[in-house]
């Protein structure tokens, strides 16, 4: 017959609180028991949260750097390619295609 023990099931004797000192396997600081190694990563970086105070004092550097020079506006001439734009309007208004478009245009505005 199989007899049943009145004993408590061991408890873990392992606390997340617990640090193991580092026993030359090669890291630099400490690591934590039972913790997986991306948690111990990002327990490694530590982000500085600027002041208000140290933004303003950055955004007045960059308004006081001088601007990089644009180019040069170019001038409100017409372009060569342009004045191409006129005789190919004049060709394709030969295509049949945009002969009927034309003339329905025409018609929805006299309407």
């Amino acid at each position: 017959m199989l007899q049943q023990s009145n004993k408590k099931p061991a408890t873990s004797s392992v606390r997340s609180d617990y640090i193991i000192p580092n026993q030359g396997h090669g890291y630099d600081d400490e690591l934590r028991p039972m913790t997986k190694s991306s948690d111990y990563l990002m327990d490694q970086i530590h982000l500085e949260k600027r002041t208000p105070t140290e933004i303003k004092e950055e955004l007045n550097r960059e308004d006081l750097k001088p601007s990089p020079v644009d180019e040069p506006l170019r001038s409100v001439e017409p372009c060569p390619s342009e004045y191409q734009l006129a005789a190919l309007n004049d060709q394709l208004s030969y295509v049949p295609m945009v002969k009927a478009f034309n003339e329905l245009e025409r018609k929805r505005k006299g309407m």
